[in-house]
């Protein structure tokens, strides 16, 4: 099976995504699209998100809508501070500088494996500010939108 890696000066298949933070109201009644502050979440911890479970551990968290890739899941006010804890506590746990993850795959018309490099150094310090810009809309009454 081939394999296709990422490269982020070229313009890469749709599976290498990236994603958006953003704060939201925590009205159940909210217009959806009424953001206040935004976070743009990169290929490389959109993927890491994904690849190492952080994303899974979310899911447990009070959520409104589907939270997991190629969705919008809103973390509720309520699981703020403990979404922030797991993303530091992910985070302080990285110390290799890359790892490996596989992204997709296809089998027509030709058999491809889609794969990305994680810079861990880039999505420690990502999950870092991904954990803090949670606790400010947190504090700020917001809840948090994750479009991955």
């Amino acid at each position: 099976m081939k394999r296709i890696w990422y490269d982020p000066t070229k313009e890469n298949h749709t599976l290498f995504r990236s994603g958006q933070a953003s704060w939201v109201s925590a009205s159940p009644d909210r217009v959806v699209e009424d953001t206040f502050d935004d976070l743009p979440i990169s290929v490389n911890t959109y993927w890491g998100l994904l690849a190492f479970g952080i994303v899974d551990r979310l899911v447990e968290l009070p959520t409104e809508y589907l939270l997991g890739p190629y969705e919008e899941g809103v973390l509720s006010p309520a699981g703020l501070k403990e979404a922030a804890r797991i993303l530091r506590e992910e985070a302080e746990g990285i110390d290799e500088e890359t790892r490996d993850a596989k992204v997709g795959s296809q089998f027509a018309p030709e058999k491809l494996e889609f794969w990305i490099h994680i810079d861990m150094p880039a999505f420690r310090d990502d999950l870092f500010e991904l954990a803090e810009f949670i606790e400010a809309g947190s504090r700020r009454g917001f809840a948090v939108q994750l479009s991955l």
